[in-house]
């Protein structure tokens, strides 16, 4: 009879100690079942350690540099989740975490200005407690609408219009001109805008929803 191969996504994170942890992802052909294992000290309690659950939340702010073929990873593990017994609800989670990356730049990112022009952009991570200061990255109106067009976040502020990628959490630039955002965007909340359809259902559903429960229903199955 042969054996069924089992395939082995291995991450590295940065935690508390010297050196980054080893999280890993496996599962055997054939099965809906997935295992996880990592190197810190609850992981090896078998107990829920936060390393696994940013992971699967798509958190990749501490991901190592040494993880070989992140993205890659990330996505054929989103694929076995899918795939899972746990499937529809990871639909869910995903949703109410984008939704949740949407509040917490709307709420947490602060644009600092001269008379004339932005100077700095700040954002403090809502988990991590971290601040993060982007010079300003001025752009043309071309490339402005491309952003638009293909779904990203933008926060208005002072006649600039701030652009950020939602997954990532990044800040790509900002647009300062006589533009119309009501016209063909969705307002999620003030001065908040997408054309992306996904977001703005992911925004509404993280508003209808209790993020903690979604959290811990999580952390129960990832123990």
């Amino acid at each position: 009879m042969k054996e069924n191969k089992e395939k082995v996504l291995v991450f590295y994170v940065k935690g508390s100690g010297k050196k980054p942890y080893r999280v890993a992802f496996w599962k055997e052909e054939n099965s809906r079942d997935i295992h996880s294992g990592c190197g810190c000290p609850a992981g090896k309690r078998m107990q829920y350690c936060k390393h696994r659950f940013q992971l699967i939340e798509g958190d990749l702010t501490n991901l190592d540099d040494s993880t070989e073929n992140a993205k890659e990873k990330l996505e054929i593990l989103y694929n076995w989740l899918e795939d899972s017994d746990i499937g529809d609800f990871f639909e869910e989670f995903i949703m109410a975490k984008t939704g949740e990356k949407i509040q917490n730049l709307a709420n947490k990112v602060n644009f600092i200005y001269s008379k004339d022009m932005l100077k700095r952009v700040e954002y403090k991570h809502a988990i991590q407690k971290k601040l993060y200061t982007f010079d300003p990255i001025e752009l043309s109106l071309k490339k402005f609408l491309e952003f638009l067009e293909n779904g990203y976040l933008i926060i208005e502020s002072k006649n600039h219009y701030n652009v950020f990628d939602v997954n990532d959490e990044l800040y790509y630039g900002s647009f300062k001109g006589d533009f119309d955002l009501s016209k063909n965007t969705n307002r999620l909340k003030l001065n908040t805008y997408t054309c992306s359809e996904y977001l703005t259902e992911a925004f509404n559903y993280f508003n209808m929803i209790n993020i903690s429960e979604i959290n811990q229903r999580m952390k129960e199955i990832m123990k």
